[in-house]
């Protein structure tokens, strides 16, 4: 959003000279489980989550991975994540969508199944159960441990 009065001074032309080329602009994301709040960020397409989220590989191990596109997205593993760049086609070939701008990182101190369970609790209460990325498919991409 900081770049409408931006758009409106310089044009259309300034605004798609961000991003890629076949993906001009921007892209506003709510990203949480990264920092200790939830932040919005506006980032240019085409910018690689690891550069985005400021994930050095330390970092990284701290997560089990990512829903990726809020409800209507994926899980997504943290090493497909690193190479995943902000674009839909980039989710789309991890089987995911940027959908609302969500990024929630998923720390290895929570089970991704008792997350995956509240995400569906959520959606119960709220009648919406047939959306979102609670399938199989999706938890395939996380690691889950053997006690």
């Amino acid at each position: 959003m900081p770049h409408v009065a931006m758009i409106g001074r310089y044009g259309g032309l300034w605004f798609r000279s961000l991003g890629m080329q076949e993906s001009p602009g921007t892209m506003l994301l709510t990203v949480t489980g990264r920092w200790s709040d939830p932040l919005v960020v506006e980032a240019p397409l085409g910018v690689a989550f690891r550069d985005l989220l400021t994930l050095t590989p330390q970092d990284a191990g701290r997560y089990w991975g990512a829903l990726l596109g809020g409800y209507g997205g994926g899980w997504i593993s943290i090493p497909d994540l690193l190479d995943c760049r902000l674009s839909e086609e980039s989710a789309r070939q991890l089987n995911s969508s940027l959908g609302a701008g969500v990024v929630v990182l998923l720390p290895r101190s929570h089970c991704p199944l008792a997350e995956t369970a509240r995400v569906v609790s959520y959606m119960q209460r709220q009648e919406l159960v047939s959306v979102g990325p609670v399938s199989m498919a999706s938890l395939n991409s996380l690691p889950i441990s053997k006690p």
